[in-house]
Formats: structure tokens, C-alpha cells, sequence
């Protein structure tokens, strides 16, 4: 349901079908929301990001929804390890940045270990030689393809 525009502000709802691409994921926790010509992106940090055209959440009776997840090696498949790192906007985030979407990520041992990559040592996630051994990854999303683009890493 979205709000529409009367009187007040948003008075009333707008009932919309929803077709959301889950496949075989079984959950997905918005953390960053942004729009970008014209589509509106909500981005599950641990995950991908799910978009659509912003006319057919106000214009349309029913909105369809496309999903494009990060490179395999940023999907933190431990959820308990993921958790642990605290909140994904201490590590990552997703937006536009001029004429592209950016994917951000800093990774440490951490982060690894959340991906499900072995790592030698325990993890213990503010400390401060995790700091001090991160690299920091952007990613630019190609728009005719929907795939993740390194640009470059810093460490």
C-alpha cells in the first residue's frame, strides 16, 4: 500500500500488486534507499538491492520489482557473523554518485569471515589492527547490464 496525496499531506492508500524477485533468498533488510533516474533503489547492505521505475509507484496498479545481488564475494552468508560487525553502514553502502550507482564496501578480517571465507586468526571486530589491515572497495553498477563493475580498491 502507498500513501496518496490529498487534503493533507497523505491521507489515503493506494492498494498496488507487488512482484518481488525473492528467488531463493529468504529475507531482505532495507538499509540504504535512494533514487536514481527515475527507479527508486532499496539496498539490503548484506546482500543486493532491489529496484523499480518510481511512475509505477504512483501511476500504475501493480509494480514489478527487479533485483541485482552484490559480486559473490561481498554476500555475507553468516548471518551470526554479520551481525556481529555491527550495523552494514559502519562497513558499507550503495548510492548515486554523479552519472553512476556506487556499491562501498571496507573490508577486514571480519568482513571475510561474514562472507564465509576461512581467516587464521579469530576475529574480533573493533579492534583496531582489524582498522588497520581494511580495504576499502568501490564498485560501479553497469545500468545496461545490471553487473558489478570493480572500479578500484585502496588498502
Amino acid at each position: 500500500m502507498w500513501p496518496t496525496k490529498g487534503r493533507s499531506c497523505f491521507d489515503q492508500w493506494m492498494h498496488k500488486d507487488v512482484s518481488l524477485p525473492w528467488g531463493d533468498r529468504c529475507f531482505f533488510c532495507q538499509d540504504v534507499v535512494f533514487s536514481f533516474k527515475g527507479k527508486t533503489f532499496w539496498a539490503d547492505l548484506t546482500q543486493g538491492f532491489m529496484c523499480c521505475d518510481n511512475t509505477d509507484l504512483f501511476f500504475v496498479d501493480s509494480v514489478d520489482f527487479r533485483y541485482v545481488s552484490f559480486h559473490w564475494e561481498y554476500l555475507l552468508l553468516d548471518i551470526m557473523k554479520s551481525e556481529e560487525l555491527g550495523p552494514m553502514e559502519m562497513y558499507r553502502t550503495m548510492g548515486s554518485s554523479r552519472d553512476s550507482i556506487k556499491f562501498i564496501s571496507i573490508n577486514s578480517a571480519c568482513t571475510v569471515a561474514a562472507v564465509g571465507q576461512a581467516i587464521e586468526e579469530p576475529c574480533h571486530c573493533h579492534a583496531t589492527t582489524v582498522a588497520g589491515n581494511a580495504t576499502v572497495v568501490v564498485w560501479t553498477l553497469d545500468q545496461a547490464s545490471l553487473s558489478w563493475k570493480k572500479m578500484w580498491s585502496l588498502a
